[in-house]
């Protein structure tokens, strides 16, 4: 598989799997959505400068995105990912049983 390639598989699944949209992926590193878009059909290619920004967001380090693992990716995510869904997730099931009970009220 072509780094190009690599990069694109492994930039997709890191978002996915951190939790995170297109769009809230593009907010954290300040650029559009479509440039992320874009970026993941393979129309276009990120400067290292923006890579380190998405490696940031997915808090990974940049040299995961060109690793061809025979893992899968999400097998070498760091903790502070695993952590930030796993957080995300408890928020969201707590939001929905506050709702819940506030319309039996």
């Amino acid at each position: 598989m072509a780094l190009r390639e690599t990069f694109i598989r492994n930039l997709r699944n890191a978002r996915k799997e951190s939790g995170l949209t297109q769009t809230k992926l593009a907010d954290i590193c300040n650029t559009a959505t479509n440039y992320i878009s874009e970026i993941e059909l393979g129309k276009r290619f990120p400067s290292v400068e923006m890579i380190e920004k998405m490696a940031q967001a997915l808090q990974i380090a940049p040299d995961l995105l060109f690793r061809n693992a025979k893992k899968p990716f999400k097998k070498i995510i760091n903790k502070g990912a695993i952590y930030k869904v796993l957080r995300d997730d408890i928020q969201r099931q707590l939001d929905r049983t506050a709702e819940k009970i506030l319309r039996r009220l």
